[in-house]
């Protein structure tokens, strides 16, 4: 189960405006791993650790992990 530290972290770096950015210049609502950790200012080791507690979904082709901006504004949502 998630932290309640690690759910304060997301909501904090992330703003509503800013997922809505996100997913604007995303069309394929499809963003890397690294995106991601830039736009939080977290380590990607972070985004593993959120998946892995159920936070927020992950998708893989090969070895790229790629999040929706969508699934992120869902759990802000959620959490909430």
């Amino acid at each position: 189960m998630e932290s309640k530290d690690q759910i304060n972290q997301l909501t904090y770096l992330l703003t509503q405006d800013q997922v809505y950015d996100l997913i604007s210049k995303h069309p394929l609502n499809l963003v890397t791993q690294e995106q991601l950790s830039n736009l939080l200012s977290v380590h990607p080791t972070t985004l593993i650790n959120w998946h892995k507690s159920g936070l927020i979904p992950k998708y893989q082709l090969g070895r790229r992990v790629y999040y929706k901006p969508s699934d992120i504004e869902n759990a802000m949502t959620k959490l909430k």
